[in-house]
């Protein structure tokens, strides 16, 4: 449970609060963070460098199953020096975080952050545009990608006993068989 002082729970109960999106991707060659104001933020030691109206967070749609939920994050307007250095970076299959930060409206103080989504970088696509500068467009999808994958890994009291050789659960557990029933007709003979 969050503590808040009475000034920040005054502001959230009469609406007196704006809300910012802060984005934090996790590269091998260094991690960047973005928000939406005007200021660089520094929250629990990550500094977010600010970028009012330079990035936008496309909503992403909640489903269930195995459908794979991804969003985009637009950059506008990235001068030719940065294309390059992103062009440079590990991007793919890494971690990025969206996260909402709660400002009081009254002292500009953050209230609360709340993390929304987090997943994996897919792809990095960039638009470029004459003069030099382009649009940088960051795909991203849920964790749930690897949900449908296959692993190596059985169900076995052998497989078991490579984790681990004192554990002999599986030895003591049946193992399925199929067996077929035919119904309405003659099985094999």
């Amino acid at each position: 449970m969050k503590i808040l002082d009475s000034q920040a729970l005054a502001d959230l109960q009469s609406g007196r609060y704006v809300t910012r999106n802060l984005v934090w991707f996790d590269v091998p060659e260094g991690a960047h963070g973005f928000w939406d104001d005007v200021y660089d933020l520094t929250v629990s030691g990550k500094v977010y460098s600010g970028k009012a109206g330079r990035f936008n967070v496309s909503d992403f749609s909640s489903a269930g199953g195995l459908v794979i939920a991804g969003l985009k994050v637009n950059f506008s307007s990235v001068d030719s020096g940065a294309l390059a250095v992103v062009q440079n970076e590990t991007w793919r299959r890494q971690p990025v975080t969206v996260s909402k930060a709660y400002l009081s409206k009254t002292t500009g103080a953050v209230i609360a952050i709340e993390q929304w989504w987090s997943g994996l970088i897919d792809v990095v696509d960039w638009d470029e545009q004459p003069g030099g500068s382009g649009d940088l467009i960051i795909s991203a999808e849920t964790l749930s990608r690897e949900l449908n994958r296959s692993g190596t890994r059985t169900r076995s009291d052998a497989d078991q006993r490579q984790l681990d050789p004192d554990d002999g659960f599986f030895k003591h557990v049946a193992q399925s068989v199929e067996t077929n029933i035919y119904w309405g007709r003659k099985g094999p003979e």
